[in-house]
């Protein structure tokens, strides 16, 4: 049993570990959402200039990319060390806590990017999971 539940945990670490990597490095694969979306939409030059100062406004993301890799390497830490099971979830939901807090920075830039949209331009606006496309999330930098 205790094997069995040590396969699970990993099993579980490394599915959480290979989801979220790419964020913690900073790139996704693929190319170019950003670059794509103000292409799609057409933007006027006003517009182009302020979605680029929100999205060249990153140090919040950066933040929580940088604690997300921190989380990810205590994770990683506890679950090859000696940490009890009670440590090594409490690990995982330092994880999961400080995911959400990145996954909402890069929302909170997709609903100001928004704001500066026409009502056509947002009705061609993809899902926020489909602003960062590109391979499987988006191009590198895409959530900055």
């Amino acid at each position: 049993m205790n094997s069995i539940l040590k396969t699970l945990v990993f099993g579980v670490f490394a599915l959480t570990l290979s989801a979220s990597v790419g964020h913690a490095k900073g790139g996704h694969g693929g190319g170019g959402g950003f670059k794509h979306m103000m292409k799609d939409l057409n933007l006027t030059d006003e517009q182009k200039e302020k979605a680029k100062k929100i999205h060249g406004d990153h140090s919040d993301v950066k933040a929580k990319r940088d604690a997300m890799k921190k989380a990810h390497d205590d994770l990683e830490t506890a679950i090859k060390g000696t940490a009890s099971a009670d440590e090594v979830r409490a690990k995982f939901a330092a994880l999961q806590k400080v995911q959400d807090e990145f996954e909402k920075a890069r929302f909170d830039k997709i609903v100001a990017i928004r704001e500066i949209l026409t009502p056509e331009q947002r009705s061609k606006m993809k899902s926020p999971r489909g602003m960062h496309k590109g391979g499987r999330h988006g191009g590198e930098g895409d959530d900055e």
